[in-house]
C-alpha cells in the first residue's frame, strides 16, 4: 500500500506529531509512505524524511503528483485550507480526512472515502453535516519515545504549560499568566513550552499578569519527551488553560513520560485528561480556584515511580500508536466509503467550547469560492492545463453565479485562456 500524508505547514504542533508517529508506524508494517507539506523548513520536515520521501512545495506541483503516480490512499487534515484541492481526483486514490479540529461542513462520500474525528465531542460535531459514517479514533501516542523518570527532584515543582501562546482565543494563554504568577508567587517553578514562537514580552496588558519564568522555549519534537519527565520528575504538573481542544494530545504525551495534566473541562480536552493522570476544572472557574486545584492536587499526588508508571500504563492502554494505526488501516482497506444509517442532528446540549467552534465555521460555499479559482490559477501557471481546466469547472460548480460576476468571469476567461495554451504547448 502507497500512502501519502498532506499537511499545510510541517510546523510545531500536535498534528505533525502525529503524522510522523503514524507514519513510523504505518512504515513498521510495511507501508510505503510520504509526505508533501506546503509549507516549512527542512529541519522541520526532518524527522519524516527518515520515514518516506518527504516534499515541501505548492499544492499544484503535488496535484500533478498524484495524477502521474499511483497512490492506493491520500491522508489530509480537514482544517487545511487547500487539502479540499485534494479532492479534483477522486479516482485516481482514496482521499481519508481527519478533523483535528473545525468542523468542516463540505466532506461527504462524494469527495473522500473515509471521515475521521479524533475524538467522540469531533464526531458529534462533525456527523451532522455528512452522509459518511464520522470514525472515532483517537489519536495515540509512540511509547517508545518517551521515558519515565529513573530519579525525583527535591527542588519546587513545576507547573508547565505546553501550546501555541499566540492562539489567544483558543488556547487562552493569558489564563495561565495570572494563575502561573499566583503560583510563582507561592514558590512553583513556571515552564513554558511554545509552539508559535513566540517570547514572553508578548504578552501584556489588562488580561496578562507578569510572570519570572524560570523556562521559555520553543521545543522540537525530539525535545518534548525529556520537557514532559522533568515535570514529573519534579512532582509537578501540566496545566492546560484552553477553551475548547479536538482532543488534547498533550495530555496524554504527558502522561505517556509520567506527568499529570489539569485542565479545563471542555470539548475533546475532556476526554483526553483521564483520572489516571490527571483532573479538570470547570470553564467558570476563577483563576483563584485553579490555583487552589493546582496547590491540592500536586500536594496529593507526590512524585513516585508508581504514580508516573501508572500514568503511562493508563495511556498505553486507551491511547496506543498501535491502536491507532489499527484503525486507520481498517479506514484506508475500507472498500466503500461507509455511510451513515440516518441523518443526524447536534444535541441540544454541547460541550463547553463547542459553539464557539460551529460560529467559526467557515461556510461550505465560502470555502469552496475562495479554492478552486485561485487553485486553477495556480495549475494553469505550472502549465498543468489539463487540471486546470478540471479546477475551472470545479469552480463553476460549487459557484454557479460567478459568471454572472463580471470581476469573476474575467479571472475564470483568463485562467481557462492560460490553461488552453498550456495544453498547446505540451
Amino acid at each position: 500500500m502507497r500512502v501519502l500524508v498532506y499537511r499545510m505547514n510541517c510546523g510545531f504542533n500536535g498534528v505533525t506529531t502525529w503524522m510522523a508517529d503514524l507514519g513510523g508506524e504505518l512504515k513498521a508494517r510495511g507501508v510505503d509512505m510520504s509526505f508533501w507539506f506546503v509549507g516549512g523548513s527542512p529541519d522541520r520536515a526532518a524527522p519524516f524524511e527518515k520515514i518516506g520521501p518527504t516534499t515541501i512545495g505548492p499544492v499544484a506541483s503535488l496535484l500533478a503528483k498524484l495524477d502521474r503516480e499511483r497512490y492506493d490512499v491520500v491522508q489530509i487534515a480537514t482544517g487545511d485550507r487547500w487539502s479540499l484541492a485534494l479532492t479534483l481526483l477522486p479516482e485516481k486514490y482514496k482521499l481519508v480526512a481527519t478533523n483535528h479540529g473545525s468542523v468542516g461542513r463540505v466532506w461527504n462520500s462524494s469527495n473522500c472515502h473515509a471521515l475521521i474525528g479524533v475524538s467522540r465531542d469531533i464526531v458529534t460535531l462533525e456527523q451532522p453535516y455528512t452522509d459518511l459514517a464520522v470514525d472515532l479514533i483517537y489519536t495515540g501516542v509512540d511509547i517508545k519515545r518517551f521515558a519515565l523518570p529513573t530519579s525525583f527532584e527535591s527542588g519546587a515543582p513545576i507547573v508547565a504549560w505546553v501550546g501555541r501562546a499566540s492562539d489567544v482565543k483558543q488556547k487562552d494563554f493569558a489564563r495561565f499568566t495570572r494563575v502561573a504568577a499566583a503560583l510563582k508567587a507561592k514558590g512553583f517553578r513556571i515552564w513554558v513550552a511554545d509552539g508559535s514562537g513566540a517570547s514572553a514580552a508578548e504578552f501584556t496588558g489588562p488580561d496578562c499578569a507578569q510572570v519570572a519564568y524560570d523556562q521559555w522555549k520553543r521545543l522540537t519534537m525530539a525535545e518534548i519527551p525529556a520537557f514532559y519527565q522533568a515535570v514529573a520528575a519534579s512532582g509537578g504538573v501540566v496545566l492546560m488553560t484552553s477553551r475548547y481542544e479536538a482532543f488534547g494530545l498533550v495530555a496524554i504525551e504527558a502522561a505517556a513520560a509520567g506527568a499529570a495534566t489539569i485542565g479545563t473541562d471542555v470539548l475533546g480536552l475532556r476526554e483526553a485528561i483521564l483520572p489516571e493522570y490527571g483532573t479538570t476544572f470547570s470553564a467558570t472557574a476563577t483563576d483563584a480556584e485553579i490555583t487552589t486545584l493546582v496547590e491540592d492536587w500536586i500536594a496529593a499526588n507526590p512524585p513516585s515511580l508508581a504514580n508516573c508508571a501508572r500514568r503511562a500504563d493508563a495511556v498505553a492502554a486507551r491511547f496506543s500508536l498501535s491502536q491507532m494505526a489499527d484503525a486507520y488501516l481498517s479506514a484506508y482497506e475500507r472498500a466503500a466509503p461507509r455511510l451513515v444509517a440516518k441523518p443526524t442532528v447536534l444535541p441540544e446540549e454541547l460541550p463547553s467550547g463547542a459553539r464557539e467552534w460551529i460560529r467559526d465555521a467557515a461556510s461550505p460555499e465560502f470555502r469552496h469560492r475562495s479554492l478552486w479559482q485561485p487553485m486553477a490559477r495556480e495549475l494553469a501557471t505550472a502549465s498543468e492545463g489539463r487540471l486546470a481546466l478540471r479546477a475551472l469547472k470545479t469552480a463553476v460548480r460549487q459557484d454557479p453565479g460567478a459568471i454572472a460576476r463580471p470581476r469573476d468571469a474575467m479571472n475564470l476567461m483568463g485562467t481557462a485562456v492560460r490553461a488552453l495554451r498550456g495544453l498547446v504547448r505540451g
